[in-house]
C-alpha cells in the first residue's frame, strides 16, 4: 500500500514539474541569449527542430501559386554571361528587360557594396532611377547578433549606423510601420553629442591608417584602401558604442563641460529626469531604464554604392537566422541597428517584396513584458481601405517559421540569360524542376521576382530542414510564397493547455501501469504513446500546425518511466540488490542471476546437474617457479590466465577457481545448457589457439614457452554453495570432477593436448575429430574408463586415414590379435614414425605376445595401469 501511495505524489510531483518547465520553455524559447546559455533548454530547442525536421524531409511538394519566381543566376547565366560578378550593365539590362515585360517587383540577394566603373554604375543607377520604387536593393547585418549587449547602447549604434550610410538604407518606407505606444525615449536623440564624438574618432583613426599604409593624405589612397578606411572607421564606431556610458567611455571620463551639458539637456527630456539630482544620476536611471528590445540586431549594415544606394526608394536585408545547430528553420520579418522608429529598423527581404507587390502595409506591434519589449503580433494592413488582410504568426522575435516547399527548384525560377535576352517572346520557366515553354509578357506580368545566385561556384548555399545546400535566395522565396499563399506554418494558440491535459493523462496512465500492472505493459504503453504522439504531430504538421512542447512531453514520458522504473527497483528489487552486491565479491556474474532466479540456491546441499568440467594445467611449472623472479612469474601467470579465461567465458564457461598454475571450470552450470560437452571442447581447442598467441608475447618478453594439457568430463555431479556459513564458493563435487582432474594430468603419460571421457566423447563424436587414446581404470569407478584424444572441430581432418588405420589396428589389439595388431602398427609408424601412440601400442603388442592376457581381460594393460 505504502509503494502505490507514494507513487501517486511521485507522479504528482512529476506532473507539476514537467507543467512548470513547459511554462518557462514556452516564455523563453524565443529569447535566444536565455536558450544558448542553459544547456537544457537548448537540448530541448534541438530536440524539437530534429523532429520537425524530419517532417519537413518527408513532406510532399506542393505547387506554389506562381505569384513569385526566381531570376537564377544559374550555371547556364554563368557560362553564357561571364563569370560572377557581372558587369552591373548586364544586371540592369536584366532589370530593365524583367520590368518592360510586366514584372510586378524585382528584390536583390546581392548587394552592391564597392564601385565598378562609371559607365556600369551609371547604367545601374539608370534603370534604378527609371523603377525606384520596384526595385528593392540588398544589405546584410555584419557580425554577430547583439542580444547580450545593454539595451541603452540601442542609441549608440542607431547613430553609429546611419552615419556609416543607414540613413540610406532606412529611408521613409510607408509600406512598414513600428507602432510603439511604450516608449518613452522615441523623442531622445544623442545626435549632437555622439556626432562630435565620432567626428574625433573617424580623425583618429584616420592618422593611424594613413601612418600604417605610409600615406599623408587620404587623396593619395587606392580606391581599394579607400573602402577597407570606410569599412574600419565604422567597424571603430560600434566598438565605441560598446563602451558608450560606461566606466570604459574614454569620452565620458574627460568630458569637457560643453559636453556634459549636452548630455543633461538631452537627458532632461525624458519626463522626471530633470529631477534627478546630478548628470551621473540621470545617466544610471536612463541606462536602467530602457528595456530589451528582442528582434535580431546587427550593428553594422554596408549600404550599396552611394550613387546606386541613393537611387532606390527601398532596401531589405537578405540575412539568414541561422538556429544553434546551424540549421535555417525560421525566419525574421524585420531586423534593426539600434531602437529608432523609421531609423534603425530594415525589413526583410521576402516581407519588403510582398509588400510592395500587393500595395500592403505591415503593422509591428511590439508589447512589453518584464522588462523585455517582444513583437506581440504583426498585421497586414490594405492601405487603400484600412482593412486588416491578415495576421502573421509570428514569435516574440518577429519570425515566421518557414514552410519549405521542398528540395531545391521547387519555386519557379526563369535563367536569368533568357531576361537578358529580349529578343524572343517567350522563355522556358522551371516549375518544380521541371523546364516549360511560355510567352515571356504574359507569364511575367505582375509577378515579383527575386533575383540571386544558385550556381555552385558562387557558394551561397544554406543548411536548411529540406537539403543541407540550399541555394539561400530560395529561403527568401519559399517565406514570399508563405506570404502570397498565406500557407503558414502555426503555433496553436491553446498550446499550453494542450500540453497540461496531456501531461496529466500520461502521468495517470503511467503511473498507473507501474503500479498496478508489470514493466512489460509499461515499456510497451511507453513505445505506443511516444508513437501516437510522433504520428499526432506529423499529421498535424500536414495542417501546418507546428507543436513548441512537443519534445518536452516526449522527454516527460520518457522521464516518468525512467523515474518509476528507479522507484520500483529501489522498492521491490532492494532484496535482490543486497544479495547481487553480496554474492558477486566471490561468484560470478552468470551464478548470481542464476540465484537471483531461484534463491533456494542459497541452501548448502546444492542440486544434482549433468554437466561437463574442464581442468587445465601447466607442464613443468615446478621448474619455470623456481627459475623466474616471483613478481615475473607472477606477471607471466597473468598473461596466461587472462587469455583463457576469455575463451572460457566466451564459450559460456565459468571459472571456477585458479589453482596455482591450473584452471577448473564449469559447463552447463550453474545456467545449465544441452550442448555443454561441445561448449567444453570448443573451449579447449580454443585455449590452444590462445597459447600459441601468448607463447609469442612470451618469446617477445624472453620468457620461456609453456605447455599445457587439458582434462575432460561430462556426466552427473553435484553443484551449489560450498562452505560455511560465513564463506561460501559454488563449485562442483563428485568422482566425475575427479575423473576429469585425473584426465589432465595422463596427458603428460600420453603426450596428447587434450583428453577426454568416454562420457564426453559420445556426446561431440559426430562433431569434432577425436581418437581413443587407452582403457584406464580410475578411483572410484568400478569399470574402466575409455579415453580419447581430442584432435579438432568438425568431421574431417587431413590425417583421417591415418587414424582410421590407427583405429583398426587397436580394434586388432583389443582382440588379442597380437601379432596382427603389431604389424599394422608397424605399418603406420613408416607413415608417422613420431606418433607416441603407435609407439606405445607396438610395445604393448610386444609384451602381450610373450605374456598371455587372461580370457576376463577387460582391455586395461596391467604394465601401463593406472
Amino acid at each position: 500500500m505504502k509503494i502505490k501511495i507514494y507513487g501517486i505524489i511521485l507522479a504528482s510531483i512529476l506532473f507539476f514539474s514537467f507543467t512548470a518547465l513547459n511554462l518557462k520553455y514556452k516564455s523563453i524559447q524565443n529569447n535566444p541569449e536565455v536558450v544558448e546559455n542553459n544547456v537544457f533548454y537548448s537540448f530541448l530547442f534541438e530536440f524539437n527542430n530534429k523532429i520537425y525536421d524530419t517532417f519537413f524531409k518527408n513532406k510532399e511538394e506542393r505547387q506554389k501559386k506562381e505569384t513569385a519566381f526566381l531570376i537564377d543566376i544559374d550555371e547556364d547565366s554563368v557560362r553564357e554571361l561571364g563569370r560572377w560578378p557581372w558587369s552591373r550593365e548586364v544586371i540592369a539590362t536584366i532589370w530593365d528587360n524583367a520590368m518592360k515585360n510586366g514584372v510586378k517587383v524585382i528584390a536583390n540577394d546581392i548587394i552592391f557594396s564597392e564601385a565598378q566603373n562609371s559607365k556600369a554604375d551609371g547604367r545601374l543607377e539608370e534603370v534604378l532611377k527609371k523603377y525606384p520604387s520596384q526595385i528593392i536593393l540588398g544589405t546584410f547585418g555584419e557580425g554577430p547578433i547583439l542580444y547580450q549587449n545593454p539595451p541603452y547602447q540601442d542609441y549608440c549604434f542607431v547613430e553609429s549606423f546611419r552615419r556609416s550610410g543607414g540613413d540610406k538604407i532606412v529611408t521613409l518606407n510607408a509600406t512598414l510601420t513600428f507602432d510603439d505606444t511604450n516608449s518613452q525615449f522615441e523623442q531622445v536623440f544623442f545626435s549632437n553629442e555622439l556626432k562630435a564624438i565620432f567626428d574625433d574618432l573617424d580623425q583618429q583613426f584616420e592618422k593611424i591608417y594613413l601612418q600604417s599604409v605610409n600615406k599623408k593624405s587620404v587623396q593619395e589612397l587606392d580606391v581599394y584602401q579607400k573602402n577597407s578606411l570606410i569599412a574600419d572607421k565604422s567597424r571603430n564606431l560600434v566598438q565605441y558604442c560598446y563602451r558608450w556610458l560606461s566606466e570604459d567611455d574614454e569620452y565620458l571620463k574627460d568630458a569637457g563641460q560643453e559636453l556634459l551639458k549636452a548630455y543633461d539637456n538631452t537627458l532632461n527630456r525624458i519626463p522626471g529626469y530633470d529631477k534627478l539630482p546630478s548628470l551621473s544620476d540621470k545617466v544610471k536611471r536612463f541606462k536602467d531604464d530602457v528595456n530589451q528590445l528582442l528582434i535580431p540586431q546587427y550593428a553594422s549594415w554596408p549600404a550599396n554604392v552611394h550613387e546606386i544606394q541613393t537611387a532606390a526608394e527601398y532596401t531589405a536585408t537578405f540575412n539568414a537566422d541561422l538556429d544553434f545547430d546551424g540549421v535555417i528553420r525560421h525566419y525574421p520579418l524585420i531586423y534593426r541597428a539600434g531602437n529608432k522608429t523609421n531609423l534603425s529598423f530594415i525589413p526583410s527581404l521576402a516581407l519588403q517584396t510582398y509588400l510592395l507587390t500587393t500595395g500592403y502595409q505591415a503593422v509591428f506591434y511590439p508589447k512589453l513584458e518584464n522588462n523585455i519589449k517582444t513583437i506581440g503580433s504583426v498585421v497586414i494592413k490594405d492601405i487603400e481601405t484600412e482593412k486588416d488582410v491578415m495576421s502573421l504568426p509570428v514569435d516574440s522575435n518577429g519570425r515566421l517559421i518557414i514552410n519549405y516547399y521542398g528540395r531545391k527548384n521547387s519555386i519557379p525560377y526563369v535563367s536569368a540569360r533568357d531576361l537578358f535576352h529580349n529578343d524572343n517572346p517567350e522563355m522556358v520557366v522551371h516549375l518544380n524542376g521541371e523546364p516549360t515553354k511560355v510567352k515571356k509578357a504574359e507569364w511575367l506580368k505582375d509577378k515579383a521576382a527575386v533575383m540571386g545566385p544558385t550556381a555552385t561556384g558562387i557558394f551561397d548555399l544554406r543548411n536548411t530542414p529540406v537539403e543541407k545546400d540550399l541555394p539561400g535566395v530560395e529561403i527568401h522565396l519559399s517565406v514570399l510564397g508563405n506570404l502570397f499563399d498565406q500557407t503558414f506554418m502555426r503555433v496553436p494558440a491553446d498550446e499550453v493547455k494542450i500540453s497540461i491535459i496531456v501531461l496529466f493523462f500520461l502521468a495517470a496512465t503511467l503511473a498507473g501501469l507501474f503500479l498496478y500492472s508489470n514493466l512489460f505493459i509499461a515499456s510497451l504503453y511507453l513505445l505506443l504513446v511516444n508513437y501516437g504522439l510522433y504520428k499526432m504531430a506529423l499529421h498535424n504538421f500536414q495542417r501546418n500546425l507546428y507543436f513548441e512542447l512537443l519534445a518536452p512531453t516526449i522527454l516527460f514520458t520518457i522521464s516518468t518511466y525512467i523515474v518509476f522504473l528507479i522507484y520500483i527497483y529501489f522498492f521491490e528489487t532492494r532484496k535482490s540488490k543486497e544479495i547481487k552486491n553480496t554474492f558477486s565479491k566471490y561468484v560470478s556474474k552468470e551464478i548470481v542471476e542464476e540465484i537471483l532466479k531461484n534463491q533456494e540456491n542459497l541452501e548448502l546441499k546444492g542440486q544434482k546437474l549433468k554437466m561437463t568440467v574442464f581442468f587445465s594445467d601447466i607442464r613443468s611449472f615446478t621448474t619455470l617457479s623456481e627459475e623466474m623472479d616471483p613478481q615475473e612469474l607472477s606477471a607471466m601467470l597473468n598473461r596466461y590466465f587472462t587469455p583463457m579465461s576469455e575463451t572460457i567465458f566466451g564459450t559460456n564457461g565459468t571459472i571456477d577457481k585458479f589453482m596455482g598454475d591450473a584452471i577448473m571450470a564449469l559447463f552447463g552450470a550453474p545456467l545449465n545448457y544441452p550442448d555443454h560437452p561441445k561448449k567444453a571442447c570448443i573451449a579447449a581447442l580454443k585455449c590452444f589457439e590462445k597459447l600459441a598467441e601468448v607463447n609469442e608475447d612470451f618469446k617477445k618478453r624472453n620468457w620461456p614457452e609453456i605447455k599445457i594439457g587439458i582434462g575432460i568430463n561430462t556426466g552427473v555431479m553435484v553443484a551449489g554453495n560450498i562452505g560455511s556459513d560465513q564463506i561460501q564458493s559454488y563449485t562442483v563435487i563428485g568422482d566425475e570432477v575427479n575423473l576429469a582432474q585425473r584426465l589432465e594430468s595422463l596427458t603428460k603419460s600420453y603426450k596428447a593436448r587434450i583428453l577426454i571421457s568416454e562420457n564426453t566423447y559420445l556426446e561431440v563424436k559426430n562433431e569434432f575429430v577425436a581418437r581413443e587414446v587407452d582403457v584406464v581404470r580410475v578411483k572410484g569407478k568400478n569399470r574402466p574408463v575409455k579415453i580419447y584424444e581430442l584432435i579438432s572441430m568438425g568431421t574431417s581432418h587431413p590425417e583421417m586415414p591415418f587414424f582410421d588405420s590407427y583405429h583398426k589396428a587397436l580394434n586388432l589389439f583389443y582382440d588379442k590379435k597380437f601379432a596382427e595388431a603389431e604389424a599394422a602398427f608397424l605399418d603406420l609408424l613408416k607413415t608417422k614414425p613420431d606418433d607416441y601412440l603407435c609407439q606405445m601400442y607396438l610395445e604393448r603388442t610386444e609384451y602381450s605376445k610373450s605374456n598371455p592376457v587372461p580370457d576376463s581381460w577387460d582391455g586395461v594393460f596391467d604394465r601401463r595401469k593406472s
